[in-house]
């Protein structure tokens, strides 16, 4: 019967490592959701580039078409245009970025809430255990 109640005390704590470092790991992925939400602009999910940078892929996009022979389209629209495609680029971004932060920021609180719950559950438990044992043994 103690070696039952050992197995069952290991197997509580375990859980409860587990729901920690869950929790932990979790709480971190929602600091950096909330940053996220409150910065989109400045978020990882997406590759920052200048107007500068947008505009040379664009000049570097035609240069290829035209080596390989595409005529079909035309060349780099004037700057103007390729400013307003960067602007609706950049706000896709953001979008994306806004939505990709709240989803994170649902989720890892639901896994904190989780972890808390088994977290309680099994130290509260394991540790009935323990005492059924001290006052058993």
């Amino acid at each position: 019967m103690a070696r039952s109640n050992r197995i069952q005390q290991i197997y509580g704590y375990l859980v409860c490592l587990i729901a920690i470092v869950t929790l932990i790991i979790a709480t971190a992925n929602l600091v950096g959701s909330l940053f996220d939400l409150a910065r989109p602009d400045n978020s990882d999910r997406f590759g920052r580039r200048s107007f500068s940078e947008f505009r040379s892929q664009r000049l570097m996009e035609d240069r290829g078409r035209r080596v390989s022979g595409d005529t079909s389209t035309s060349a780099v629209p004037p700057d103007s245009a390729l400013r307003r495609e960067y602007n609706e680029e950049m706000q896709q971004n953001r979008e994306l970025a806004h939505w990709g932060a709240l989803k994170s920021i649902v989720t890892n609180s639901l896994l904190i809430v989780l972890a808390l719950i088994l977290f309680t559950i099994h130290w509260r438990w394991s540790r009935s255990l323990e005492r059924d044992e001290e006052s058993n043994g």
